[in-house]
């Protein structure tokens, strides 16, 4: 350690500075009159390394599509006054998107069935004409389009299918019927302008003769009471909501024995 000399303004003062050796003879520390001694410390420092990771998501979007489900097979004959229920399916259509649903007809004459139906399916009364439209004949050259509002694509019935009114109906059943004996059963059957005839015994209204002694069942079913008179008597049936409703009729005898 040694102290230092200085002059100020020609008289000698001691100011002591203190130096610290280290070994090898180097300079490690110094302090003045008001410093501490500092050790000289090393100092190092870190830099962190950044790493960026980028990540690229790739979106696919499938196209929309629509089918036209029913009716849409062959063969189908959809009489006037009865319900249909006009189904469909979609996919990757938008949320809330609504489907617009129409009666086409020999693949030029169109009617709108629905200008944006919410859901599959829809329910459709056969022969109800649209508001504003003109009424839809008889054919067997109908289909049903469907396709998203406002949307580019559509689809449509995979055959044709027919729209046909009840023409006339015939009442068919046993022409003599045994007074007492089991019920006998009558049918009835609907004829149609396009389409196969139809079993409607359980959909027609049932009436006699007033015959005391036998009553008529709601489903084309006569009873007979065992004593009564042999006599003529006429079943009738009647079927539809025109104005006025089909009727067919069948004659019989009532008889006590064979």
């Amino acid at each position: 350690m040694q102290s230092t000399w200085q002059r100020f303004s020609g008289a000698m003062m001691v100011v002591p500075f203190i130096l610290l050796w280290g070994l090898g003879g180097n300079l490690i520390a110094t302090a003045g009159p008001l410093d501490a001694v500092t050790a000289a410390t090393p100092t190092t420092t870190t830099v962190p390394r950044t790493t960026t990771t980028t990540t690229t998501t790739t979106t696919t979007t499938l196209p929309p599509g629509i089918t036209a489900v029913y009716p849409s097979d062959s063969g189908i004959a959809l009489q006037r006054g009865t319900t249909c229920m006009v189904q469909w399916s979609a996919t990757n259509l938008p949320a809330g998107a609504k489907v617009k649903v129409e009666l086409v007809k020999g693949g030029t004459q169109t009617w709108t069935l629905s200008a944006g139906a919410a859901k599959s399916p829809l329910k459709w009364t056969v022969g109800a004409v649209p508001k504003g439209a003109t009424a839809y004949p008889d054919g067997n050259d109908y289909r049903i389009r469907v396709s998203p509002v406002g949307g580019s694509v559509s689809d449509a019935s995979a055959s044709d299918f027919a729209i046909s009114s009840v023409t006339s109906i015939s009442v068919d059943g046993p022409t003599t019927v045994m007074c007492g004996g089991a019920p006998a059963q009558f049918t009835c059957t609907a004829h149609s302008s396009f389409g196969p005839d139809q079993d409607v015994t359980n959909l027609a209204k049932w009436s006699s003769t007033k015959v005391k002694g036998i009553k008529m069942g709601k489903t084309g079913a006569l009873a007979t009471t065992a004593g009564m008179m042999a006599q003529p008597c006429t079943i009738t049936a009647t079927y539809g909501k025109g104005k006025p409703p089909l009727t067919g009729s069948v004659d019989i005898s009532l008889t006590t024995g064979p």
